[in-house]
C-alpha cells in the first residue's frame, strides 16, 4: 500500500489527479546516459532516463515511476536537459511529471556497510528518493565523500545504514530497505536478523520495506518489527521490457468523513477494500502525506504515536497474546487493575464462564499461540482486555469474526454499552454487526461510494442494499 505517495499527484492547476488505480514501480534502473556514460553496467544501453518516462507513459500505464540511478552526476545532467526540452516539469509537492501522464520519483540505490550476523560484515542495499532534483543534486554531492564509485549505480558506500538514514533525511527523502529478503546484498538475507539491531532508535522512520522480486508478504507480515509497515515489490529492472514485471497498485484515494465524539462509525466492504488500511492510517501504522486526519481539531501528525494510541482501544480480527497468565494477558492495558476490575471485564465480555473452567483459572498459564485455547476464546481475551481499559476510541475490526452467533450476541450487547460516549470504529463483513451505527462507509476498490446511515442506505438502493439484502435472504433460508 503506497499511502505515502499520495502528495506527488498535484498537477499545476493544483487538482489532485483522480484515477481509478494507480500503478508504480519503484526500482528501476539506467544502463547508459544520453551520451553513453555507463551507469548500470548489467543493464541495456537503451535504459535512459528519458526512454524509462517513455516507457511508462506510452506502453506500460506505470503512473509512478522510481528511477534508482538518479545520484550519478550523468544522470543529473541528463535530468537537467530533460527538463529544459519543456516535455516534462517538477512539482511543488515532490517529483517529476512526464506528459501528465507519469509521475517521476528520483532515487538513488546505496549499499552500506555492516556489521552482521556474529560481528561479521555484511553489506545492505538501500532505496533513496527524494522530492526534487536539487534535493539528490546536494545528496550525491555529499555522498561523494563516501562513496568511490559516484558516477555508476548501487553505490557502494563505507558508511551504515544508521547513518545514511540521517544523510537522506538532511536533503527531505526517504529511506525504504532494499529487496530485503534476498541472500545477495540485503538486511535480512545478508547482515541480521533483526533491522532494529542496525537502525536502533531510528528503525520508527522507516515505513516502507522492499521485499524483493515474487517475495512472500504473508511470511513478511510474521515478522514482529515489520509491522504496521508498508511492504512494496518492484522489477528491478535492467531493461525496458523488465519494466512492470512485478508492481504496486495504490488502493486508498478521495477517502473524506466526519464523525463526532462519541458517534460509531460502520465499515463496510469485500476484502481489499482499504478498510483495513483506513484503520491503519488511523493508528499511524503509516501516515498519510496528502489531507489530514485530525482529533479533536488536532492533526494526528502533531501527536506521538503512544499519546494517540494511549486513547484507542482495538479488538481486531488477528489475536495478539504473550506467553503469560490469563490475567497478565487482560491487563496489559491496565497493569494496576484490581481482580474485581478484572473479573469485571471478563463476565462483560462473557470470557468469565471459560476461564474459571481452566486449570488455574485466571492463572492459568497460556503460551504465545494461546496453547489449548480456541480462536475464540482468545479473541474474547482480547475483547476483554479492551473491556478493562475502556479508553475514549474504540476500533473494532471483525472483532467477533471467530466467535459463534450466540455469543456474539451477547457481545454486541456489552460492545454497545462500551462503546456509549466513546467515538467507535466498527470493520465487518456480517453487515449486522454495523446497521445500528450512526454513519456506515461503504468501501470499494479503495474509495467510499456510499455514506449514511442503515435506514438511509437502503432507502437509496444502491450496493449496500444490495448487499444487505443477499446477506438478509442467505441467512432466512439458512
Amino acid at each position: 500500500m503506497l499511502v505515502f505517495f499520495n502528495r506527488i499527484y498535484i498537477f499545476k492547476e493544483g487538482i489532485i489527479l483522480k484515477m481509478e488505480e494507480i500503478f508504480a514501480d519503484l526500482h528501476v534502473h539506467i544502463g547508459r546516459s544520453e551520451n553513453g556514460k555507463p551507469i548500470k553496467i548489467t543493464a541495456a544501453r537503451s535504459l535512459n532516463f528519458a526512454n524509462i518516462a517513455r516507457e511508462c507513459a506510452d506502453r506500460k500505464g506505470i503512473n509512478v515511476v522510481g528511477i534508482i540511478d538518479c545520484a550519478s552526476p550523468y544522470v543529473i545532467e541528463d535530468i537537467e536537459n530533460f527538463l529544459k526540452t519543456g516535455e516534462a516539469y517538477e512539482i511543488e509537492d515532490g517529483g517529476i511529471i512526464y506528459k501528465d501522464k507519469v509521475c517521476i520519483l528520483l532515487g538513488s540505490e546505496v549499499e552500506t556497510s555492516e556489521v552482521g550476523r556474529n560481528g561479521k560484515c555484511g553489506a545492505a542495499h538501500n532505496i533513496c528518493f527524494f522530492p526534487h532534483l536539487k534535493d539528490i543534486k546536494a545528496f550525491s554531492q555529499e555522498m561523494s565523500h563516501h562513496i568511490k564509485n559516484i558516477t555508476l549505480s548501487t553505490q557502494r558506500s563505507n558508511i551504515s545504514g544508521y547513518e545514511l538514514i540521517d544523510i537522506v533525511e538532511k536533503y527531505n527523502g526517504i529511506l525504504i530497505p532494499a529487496h530485503c529478503f534476498t541472500p545477495f546484498k540485503s538486511y535480512y538475507g545478508n547482515c541480521t536478523d533483526r533491522m532494529k539491531d542496525i537502525f536502533k532508535e531510528k528503525f520508527d522512520k522507516i515505513f516502507a520495506i522492499e521485499l524483493g522480486l515474487s517475495a512472500d508478504t504473508y511470511l513478511a507480515d510474521m515478522i514482529s518489527e515489520l509491522e504496521g509497515r508498508t511492504f512494496v515489490t518492484d522489477s528491478d529492472a535492467h531493461s525496458l521490457p523488465k519494466i512492470a514485471r512485478e508492481y504496486n497498485k495504490m488502493l486508498v484515494k478521495d477517502i473524506s468523513f466526519k464523525i463526532h465524539k462519541g458517534e460509531s462509525l460502520g465499515i463496510i466492504g469485500s476484502t481489499g477494500c482499504g478498510k483495513t488500511t483506513l484503520i491503519n492510517l488511523l493508528m499511524r501504522f503509516y501516515d498519510v502525506n496528502s489531507g489530514t486526519i485530525s482529533v479533536d481539531g488536532t492533526s494526528i501528525m502533531n501527536m506521538t504515536r503512544h499519546s494517540l494510541r494511549q486513547n484507542i482501544g482495538m479488538v481486531l480480527q488477528d489475536t495478539w497474546l504473550k506467553a503469560g497468565t490469563i490475567r497478565d494477558n487482560i491487563v496489559m492495558g491496565k497493569p494496576d487493575a484490581t481482580d474485581e476490575e478484572v473479573i469485571a471485564a471478563a463476565k462483560a465480555s462473557h470470557a468469565d464462564s471459560f476461564i474459571k473452567r481452566l486449570p488455574d483459572g485466571y492463572n492459568t498459564w497460556i503460551t504465545e499461540d494461546g496453547g489449548s485455547l480456541s480462536q475464540g476464546q482468545k479473541q474474547l481475551l482480547c475483547i476483554t482486555r479492551v473491556m478493562l481499559c475502556l479508553p475514549p476510541m474504540l476500533i473494532l475490526d471483525e472483532a467477533t469474526s471467530s466467535i459463534d452467533t450466540r455469543t456474539e450476541l451477547k457481545i454486541q450487547h456489552a460492545f454497545a454499552q462500551m462503546m456509549q460516549g466513546r467515538t467507535s470504529f466498527i470493520v465487518a463483513h456480517r453487515l449486522s454487526t454495523v446497521r445500528e451505527a450512526d454513519i456506515i462507509l461503504v468501501m470499494k476498490d479503495g474509495k467510499i461510494i456510499e455514506q449514511g446511515r442503515h435506514e438511509e442506505l437502503l432507502a437509496n438502493g444502491g450496493f449496500y442494499a444490495t448487499l444487505y439484502n443477499s446477506q438478509f435472504v442467505q441467512v432466512k433460508q439458512s
